[in-house]
């Protein structure tokens, strides 16, 4: 009787491990799952909002600002309000690569390529504006460049799918989605 009293014991407290485990994994599926639709709004927002302001920082910046000891807020009117978008909309993304709300790998995926360069044109002045603040300014934007620079995208991109190059299958084309297998 002893023997079958710690058997039903012994499964309880099994029953009960495996649902702390499971309520953990709800709880981070439901954090996520509310962090979905922010997630997808920055991303839209890189690709479309950010857009002019990424092309001044890659293609201009250096040219109309060529002295980096000039920090974020000293930059000329035009030059700043487009160092601000990106260094902002980067270090909020950064912040949500660091609280776990949005993959890492993820966001490497998509934009990995640009954030580092973005991070690399835009450091000189950063660390200008850390030094005329004495404080920190834009880390998590500087802790999401380091993180991509960490990530193999060609990982990230291995299980994509690509479009065969070879002769025949450029003469017959894509398969018609409405032909039967």
């Amino acid at each position: 009787m002893a023997y079958i009293g710690i058997g039903v014991a012994l499964v309880a407290v099994i029953i009960s491990g495996l649902s702390v485990l499971y309520a953990h994994q709800s709880a981070r599926e439901a954090r996520r799952a509310n962090t979905f639709p922010a997630v997808l709004d920055l991303l839209r927002e890189y690709r479309s909002t950010l857009e002019p302001s990424r092309r001044y920082v890659i293609r201009d910046l250096a040219n109309e600002v060529p002295d980096t000891t000039f920090g974020v807020s000293e930059l000329p009117p035009s030059a700043r309000e487009h160092v601000l978008a990106v260094c902002r909309y980067l270090d909020h993304l950064g912040i949500v690569v660091d609280q776990g709300l949005a993959d890492p790998d993820a966001v490497a995926g998509y934009m990995k390529e640009s954030i580092i360069r973005l991070w690399e044109r835009l450091s000189p002045y950063i660390r200008a504006e850390r030094i005329a603040r004495s404080q920190g300014y834009a880390e998590y934007f500087e802790d999401l460049a380091v993180r991509m620079a960490d990530t193999d995208a060609t990982k990230i991109r291995g299980h994509l799918r690509k479009w065969p190059l070879d002769s025949a299958a450029v003469a017959t084309g894509p398969r018609d989605p409405n032909a039967t297998p």
